[in-house]
């Protein structure tokens, strides 16, 4: 489609001046499927009543300037191999996932600081916050022959503290 396909003026004025401003730069473009010598123009357009009681000169008539590019554009199509495609396509997936785990590991530190740490407007460092957590305590054993045993052999007992329980056992030992 060219700009000045269907273009129209009509006008009531005998004395009316119409002005065309053509700018045509010559262009090559170079497919697959074609090559082709052509020409790209662009259209500026302007239309005025000629009436020299009111200021307005100029001759009436139809005037198209001409401004032809000393610029060639050469256009070509190219395509991206299937490898190139799937190293890009595999590098946005990657960066995704690494984003993603950044943004995660931010936000639950700051869940962490917040919620965690922060009970009562006290702050708790780690190490105390894990010892005051009311998982229970875990200790393995052993106890010789003369502690419980009466028959004789050693043996290893699992025992599972409660959490008050856990915390005076660590006090103490």
């Amino acid at each position: 489609m060219n700009p000045l396909d269907g273009d129209e003026k009509w006008t009531n004025s005998t004395r009316q001046m119409y002005q065309y401003f053509i700018k045509v730069v010559p262009t090559m473009v170079d497919t697959k499927s074609a090559h082709l010598d052509t020409h790209q123009y662009s259209v500026t357009e302007r239309a005025r009543v000629i009436d020299h009681t009111s200021g307005s000169h100029g001759v009436i008539g139809i005037y198209f300037k001409y401004d032809i590019s000393g610029l060639k554009v050469h256009v070509t199509e190219q395509h991206k191999s299937y490898w190139q495609f799937m190293v890009r396509l595999c590098g946005i997936v990657g960066g995704i996932f690494a984003t993603s785990g950044m943004l995660h590991s931010l936000v639950s530190f700051f869940i962490d600081v917040v919620c965690c740490r922060y009970s009562l407007g006290k702050y708790q460092e780690r190490s105390e916050f894990h010892l005051n957590s009311q998982v229970p305590f875990v200790q393995l054993r052993t106890y010789d022959d003369n502690e419980i045993n009466t028959e004789g052999d050693s043996s290893s007992t699992l025992h599972v503290l409660p959490p008050e329980e856990e915390s005076e056992k660590r006090l103490y030992s």
